[in-house]
């Protein structure tokens, strides 16, 4: 596969290249129609990019120019159909049609509705990448619903692992991993003892639980009140900081 072949999964990229039925190696060859969903990045002359995108669309048309003036760079989506074609710079995608795309929250919101009835590794994986992206997403935009969105998708996607599991070391990891990247104390320590009941004496687990609450401090509350990294119920404040999240 060659590298204008690849798949952009995350939101925030492009995030479907789908041609006419053809080979997969012909798809990005001169001549090509494909169908290109990201987000828009900025506008040099006639050529619209789009964020993460390899390839630059070409707006021969003024009513495409017009159209743009109503997209916000960096936060709207857009979808354009059109052809490959070559040029001396490469290959770009002369445009048929330009359209509004939904946005990231609407997006990532209906995947979450698709998703959320998954249980075990694979349910949860899916999940666990949804996260991530929203995340992503948020750390970009600083959009509050989709911080609340990520802290859903994040406890859904623990919620799934545990369901039929049969390895604790592994559901140890996916908390403290969730619990990293959305630093919610009180979900991770909940799930975590949920571990600790079904599989007793689990070093994993009961490593994981000791640096969460220390033995001595079980019990009267104060192991449960640690600062989120991500506050869901906090509101943006727009002042465009971003805290720093562990990867």
């Amino acid at each position: 596969m060659n590298r204008f072949a690849r798949a952009w999964l995350l939101l925030g990229a492009c995030l479907a290249f789908r041609g006419a039925p053809a080979e997969e190696k012909a798809l990005y060859e001169p001549g090509a129609q494909v169908k290109i969903t990201g987000k828009y990045k900025e506008l040099v002359g006639r050529e619209l990019f789009l964020v993460d995108c390899p390839l630059p669309l070409l707006l021969q048309k003024d009513e495409f120019l017009q159209q743009l003036l109503r997209f916000r760079s960096h936060r709207d989506n857009v979808k354009a159909t059109g052809i490959v074609v070559k040029r001396d710079t490469g290959l770009a995608v002369e445009v048929e049609q330009l359209d509004a795309a939904p946005g990231d929250l609407e997006v990532f919101t209906e995947e979450f509705e698709k998703l959320k009835g998954a249980t075990g590794k694979e349910g949860s994986r899916k999940l666990l990448s949804l996260m991530r992206r929203t995340l992503t997403s948020y750390e970009g935009f600083r959009e509050q619903a989709l911080l609340e969105l990520a802290h859903k998708v994040g406890r859904t996607s623990v919620q799934a692992a545990s369901a039929g599991s049969n390895s604790p070391e592994a559901e140890a990891r996916l908390i403290r991993e969730v619990y990293e990247l959305l630093g919610d104390r009180d979900f991770a320590l909940e799930s975590i003892l949920d571990v600790e009941k079904r599989f007793p004496g689990k070093a994993a687990v009961r490593d994981f639980l000791e640096e969460l609450a220390p033995a001595g401090t079980r019990g009267n509350g104060s192991a449960t009140r640690g600062s989120r990294r991500w506050k869901a119920s906090s509101p943006s404040t727009g002042s465009g900081s971003s805290p720093g999240r562990r990867t």
